[in-house]
């Protein structure tokens, strides 16, 4: 349910599958929300489906080749539409790379609707941010059942508590990122930004910074991320 007043913004899925399973053909059917538009098949085949995002679009044909259904959704820096979330829920405290991990679990629910779609082998993948996002979206949604995340760094397969700036490059403050441009909104950090400032925007809750320096004391770290994906598949 959505407050008076509250807009949604559109989001727009694309889904590559194969017309049969193990074969390169593919169809390309556009589905968007709240009205739909599809380009069908007559296939009866049921083919396991793998998720990934916006800029990994080549790793979804790459799984159609190889009889998956290529699932790809707009949580990417290139083509990020889970904006609607952020009006619709204005008092959720998720940061921006939890709300695209969000969005990946809406999109296996329409794939449960889908009959040539099989929702007991469905694995998501992505690389940097995405493979970030991918561990928590296979974390918060036990329908994942293999995650391949590709350098994920901090907070990812590797914890706060073994890394710093010097060690994989990230910390909870030295790479502290903005959101992109086309996003309406800002992290409060970023002086001189015109746009409304909304810290759900940035990638974590801005608290995470002033643990700098006192990584152990963090509540959670990535083994406990890790460890909610378990006893599922889980590549890096």
């Amino acid at each position: 349910q959505v407050s008076p007043g509250t807009t949604i913004v559109s989001i727009v899925y694309e889904e590559l599958r194969p017309v049969s399973c193990g074969k390169n053909t593919h169809i390309t059917k556009h589905i968007s929300t709240p009205s739909t538009t599809t380009t069908t098949s007559n296939t009866t085949s049921i083919c396991p489906a793998f998720l990934t995002q916006t800029n990994h679009r080549r790793w979804a044909l790459t799984g159609v080749m190889r009889g998956y259904i290529g699932v790809v959704y707009p949580g990417a820096d290139s083509n990020d539409q889970t904006d609607g979330f952020r009006l619709a829920y204005p008092d959720a405290t998720w940061g921006l790379i939890s709300r695209r991990a969000w969005l990946g679990s809406r999109v296996v629910d329409y794939l449960e609707t889908l009959p040539y779609v099989d929702t007991t082998k469905l694995c998501v993948t992505g690389h940097s941010r995405n493979g970030k996002q991918s561990l928590i979206f296979a974390a918060w949604d036990s329908r994942i059942t293999a995650v391949i995340s590709s350098s994920s760094g901090v907070p990812g397969m590797s914890a706060y508590r073994f890394s710093s700036a010097y060690h994989f490059t990230e910390s909870p403050s030295s790479i502290w990122p903005s959101p992109p441009m086309n996003l309406n909104c800002s992290c409060p950090r970023d002086v001189g930004d015109p746009r409304p400032s909304d810290p759900r925007c940035c990638w974590w809750l801005p608290s995470l910074v002033d643990l700098e320096g006192y990584e152990n004391t963090i509540p959670i770290d990535s083994h406990g991320l890790l460890a909610l994906i378990a006893p599922r598949y889980l590549g890096r």
